[in-house]
Parts: structure tokens; C-alpha cells; sequence
């Protein structure tokens, strides 16, 4: 008896398991739906470069304003 108890437990274990995966692939698709609809980008890396580029961008943008802010002052 302690097989059959040891199986369905490892049997319940499984399946709860495998609905997690479930669950974590299904948002990892809507995630990947996301990055391409809001930001067009198909993969992982695609964003990584992106968020790169638009973190250079804010910096130059914010370097620009301290800039003008200097000269307004003086």
C-alpha cells in the first residue's frame, strides 16, 4: 500500500507540475506578444538592444536639459 500511496502522490506532484508550466509558458507568450506589439521586438535580445537604445537616448535627452537649464541661469 505505501507503493500506491508513494505513486499517487508523485502522480499528483507531477501534474501540478506540469500545470505550472502551463501557466508560466502561457505568460511568457502573452509577454512575447506584448514586446512585439508595443515595442516590435520578436526576441529576448531584440528588447535587451532596444532598452539600450532608448536608455542612451533618456541620457542624451537629460544631458541636453541640464545643459539648457545652465544656460538659462546664466
Amino acid at each position: 500500500m505505501g507503493r500506491l500511496k508513494e505513486y499517487t502522490q508523485l502522480k499528483k506532484k507531477v501534474e501540478e507540475d506540469r500545470k505550472e508550466a502551463d501557466r508560466a509558458e502561457g505568460a511568457l507568450a502573452e509577454i512575447m506578444k506584448r514586446l512585439k506589439d508595443e515595442f516590435g521586438c520578436s526576441t529576448i535580445a531584440a528588447a535587451k538592444k532596444k532598452r539600450k537604445k532608448l536608455k542612451k537616448q533618456a541620457e542624451e535627452i537629460e544631458a541636453e536639459y541640464e545643459q539648457q537649464i545652465t544656460a538659462y541661469r546664466m
